[in-house]
C-alpha cells in the first residue's frame, strides 16, 4: 500500500470527538485511551476485544498490566495502535484508533 499524505483512517473510534492537541506523530493521552476502550466495550457486550478480525488473539484482551524488568506482558493484553503508524505521518485522531492485542500490534510494528 502505497502511502497517500492526504488519506484519512475511518477507524472503528472516528464518531469520537477529537481533543485540541491532535497532530502528527503524537500518542494517545491516558484519556484517549479511555474512551477507545469505553467504547470499544460498549460494542462488545461490556467485554474488550480487537477491532482487528484477523488478529492472532481471539476473545477477551486484558488490561495491560505496569511493565517490570524481565516480566515478559501477556499476548492477550490490549494496546491502542495507530492505523496509519506514527512513523509514516499518523495522528493520535480518534479516526485513525484500534484497539489490538499485544501480539498482533507486535507483528503489525510500523507496518501499514
Amino acid at each position: 500500500m502505497v502511502h497517500n499524505a492526504d488519506y484519512k483512517p475511518t477507524g472503528p473510534y472516528s464518531h469520537l470527538e477529537d481533543p485540541k492537541n491532535v497532530g502528527e506523530g503524537k500518542d494517545f493521552t491516558p484519556a484517549q485511551k479511555e474512551k477507545i476502550i469505553k467504547a470499544n466495550k460498549e460494542r462488545n457486550g461490556g467485554i474488550v476485544l480487537s477491532d482487528d478480525p484477523n488478529d492472532v488473539i481471539k476473545g477477551e484482551l486484558v488490561r495491560p498490566s505496569k511493565s517490570q524488568k524481565g516480566v515478559v506482558p501477556p499476548d492477550n493484553e490490549w494496546q491502542i495502535d495507530h492505523i496509519i503508524p506514527k512513523s509514516k505521518g499518523g495522528t493520535n485522531s480518534y479516526s485513525n484508533a484500534q484497539v489490538l492485542s499485544r501480539k498482533q500490534n507486535r507483528l503489525k510494528s510500523d507496518k501499514l
